[in-house]
């Protein structure tokens, strides 16, 4: 789905940045199977100092009653639509995006976005599941409601797009970690939303990322609707004649009185899923290694990032590494700077690296490797058509070619020893050739 594409092209997400300040996302998308979930980068180099944020008294104690409501929630279904409308010279985009979603304190949880990952937890573990891969993975997560930092990384990845008032009830201080982030806030006059009159809160900051307004809900104080506008950073991003820009988080339902049924938030993964966290531990046999080892790549031509077509066939001579990977496959996180590495190590010997992605648009991709500062030539697989054609069933997939253009290695996972691995099939790929 292409919604929230172009505004993670420009650096924005529902919260203006703020949530990824906030989470440190980035630091933990590579945590290990057994790593605590609160541990990052930024926790380990010692405390940063806060900026205290500039809040109009008028807003203080509305801002402190959105903060309490959020803190006391014992139980909520909020369900409504994210509406994305960019009009601009470069950039054209009006999508609507359906969600459901219930909470029970202190962690229970379920969120479902059509044509997104499904993301919830039973109150032992949390889970990710991606229905169009069929894979799945299992993560920990906090037995008491506690900041974002300390929930799995994934989580706040994607509530903060899709849900960010699930978010603020699965936390404890997180709207005042917002005002904090984005440094201003003031009060605006209460506005009418399907009859009804809701008072407001304007989060702006002083290098001009974006303004958001939230507008609560006067009987129960959570939110009801969030409305993004970033204009002001698509046109410093280089956009022209940005006619509008702005994100709507719209609450049709809000209902704190729901009672769930004791097994409301159970969660069994289809018998034939993957597991993404078994897969991250170890490299298994598939269909692919063990059919197509041997056999002549099936040739393919597909885009990279700048639109060019690249394509097998004009690269019969050298040795060709292939690893097909997507944004939201921890494996392929943790997988692709080591994959990123080896392309370093090798784009003046005649070997070509490409990540392969799956089925991702390209602002996307270029929004993850910036923000992983990643670099390795990318080929877009868009209907992961290529990936069917080297039989794909689980991912990250690593195919080395050879010269003679037939497969010379298949692994899948991204197991402890990926690296060398890779770079002994390259070395294997260019030693069997000569040999012929």
């Amino acid at each position: 789905m292409k919604t929230f594409s172009i505004l993670k092209g420009v650096g924005i997400s529902i919260l203006s940045l703020t949530l990824l300040h906030v989470t440190g996302v980035a630091q933990q998308q590579n945590l290990p199977k057994d790593a605590k979930p609160g541990a990052s980068q930024s926790e380990a180099e010692g405390p940063t100092a806060k900026k205290e944020a500039q809040i109009d008294p008028a807003a203080k104690e509305l801002l402190q009653n959105v903060q309490q409501a959020y803190n006391n929630l014992k139980a909520a279904e909020l369900s409504g639509q994210v509406s994305v409308n960019i009009d601009a010279a470069s950039m054209q985009e009006k999508t609507n995006q359906q969600f459901t979603s219930s909470f029970q304190a202190p962690n229970k949880f379920r969120h479902d976005a059509e044509g997104a990952l499904t993301v919830g937890s039973n109150g032992d573990k949390a889970y990710v599941f991606n229905e169009t891969a069929n894979s799945y993975a299992w993560l920990d997560t906090p037995d008491e409601k506690g900041s974002m930092q300390e929930l799995p990384a994934v989580i706040p990845q994607i509530l903060q797009t899709q849900n960010p008032s699930l978010l603020f009830a699965l936390s404890t201080n997180s709207v005042q970690e917002v005002a904090e982030s984005f440094g201003r806030v003031k009060k605006l006059e209460d506005e009418k939303i399907g009859g009804k009159a809701y008072p407001g809160l304007e989060f702006t900051s002083e290098e001009n990322r974006g303004r958001m307004v939230m507008r609560v809900d006067p009987e129960t104080h959570l939110v009801r609707q969030f409305t993004i506008d970033f204009k002001s950073s698509l046109e410093e991003s280089g956009a022209t004649d940005v006619k509008a820009a702005n994100v709507v988080v719209d609450y049709s339902r809000i209902n704190t009185q729901q009672n769930f049924a004791e097994n409301h938030f159970a969660w069994t993964p289809p018998k034939d899923a993957m597991d993404l966290r078994e897969a991250a531990g170890a490299q298994r046999p598939t269909e692919a290694k063990q059919t197509m080892t041997g056999k002549v790549a099936p040739d393919f031509t597909l885009p990279d990032l700048d639109g060019k077509k690249v394509s097998l066939a004009d690269m019969k001579g050298q040795v060709v590494v292939l690893d097909f990977w997507a944004t939201w496959c921890p494996p392929c996180v943790k997988s692709l700077p080591i994959v990123a590495q080896v392309y370093q190590e090798n784009k003046d010997k005649q070997v070509k690296v490409f990540a392969v992605n799956l089925r991702e648009d390209k602002q996307k991709v270029e929004a993850f490797l910036d923000k992983q500062n990643l670099d390795i030539p990318v080929l877009l697989d868009k209907d992961g058509s290529i990936a069917k054609l080297y039989n794909v069933e689980a991912i990250p997939q690593t195919v080395v070619i050879g010269p003679d253009g037939r497969i010379q290695s298949v692994s899948v996972g991204a197991g402890p020893n990926v690296g060398e691995e890779l770079r002994t099939a390259i070395q294997s790929a260019k030693t069997e050739t000569e040999k012929e």
